[in-house]
């Protein structure tokens, strides 16, 4: 009876510990490669060139048909929405900016603003689309940039509009900055930014 007491009294009452096997290794992401890099700038540079021909095309017809006033209605109305709508289509942050603003959302980012100012003194046939690769808060950031030049049909509402361009204009953008434009003058650019992925 002692001994089985003693037994009882060394033994080790909690159960072995199952062994637990470890967790699969998690491979690190693989590094983007020069040639994601490439064709995160060509989808970057396919979605600008979209927005930009999406936006002509409208004012053209615009134009052709109903007119200037009718056309800067049309813009005012529905230009945010076909940008919003190529930025869906592509998977690409892209839009317009200027340094002289006639609709408040189309400042830009600050990549886009400072590129402005660089290229503010060249003449505009001299200007080149700039495209850079940049890290971004731990992301490879694809980036494209394109000069808008004023062409003659620009010049309807962003030259010296007619009285019924600008009564349109103060209805649509009190804060317009947008006019007095001669045709061949940088109006602004086409930007883009597409995450660079493996």
């Amino acid at each position: 009876m002692i001994s089985l007491l003693f037994i009882l009294a060394c033994s080790d009452p909690t159960p072995p510990t199952p062994e637990v096997a470890a967790p699969p290794a998690v491979e690190a992401p693989a590094a983007p490669t020069k040639a994601d890099e490439e064709a995160a700038i060509e989808r970057a540079k396919e979605s600008a060139k979209k927005l930009g021909g999406t936006l002509k095309a409208k004012v053209v017809e615009g134009l052709a048909g109903e007119g200037p006033a009718k056309t800067l209605e049309m813009c005012s109305q529905e230009a945010q929405g076909m940008t919003a709508l190529v930025a869906g289509e592509t998977g690409v942050r892209v839009g317009r900016a200027s340094t002289k603003l006639r609709n408040p959302a189309n400042a830009g980012p600050e990549w886009v603003q400072a590129w402005l100012a660089e290229v503010a003194e060249t003449a505009t046939a001299d200007i080149k689309p700039h495209t850079e690769v940049v890290d971004v808060d731990g992301t490879r950031v694809a980036r494209f940039v394109a000069p808008i030049a004023v062409g003659e049909p620009c010049l309807a509402c962003h030259g010296e509009p007619a009285e019924d361009v600008q009564a349109a204009l103060a209805k649509a953008y009190p804060n317009d900055a947008a006019t007095g434009y001669t045709a061949g003058q940088l109006r602004g650019a086409l930007w883009a930014e597409a995450d660079v992925t493996p």
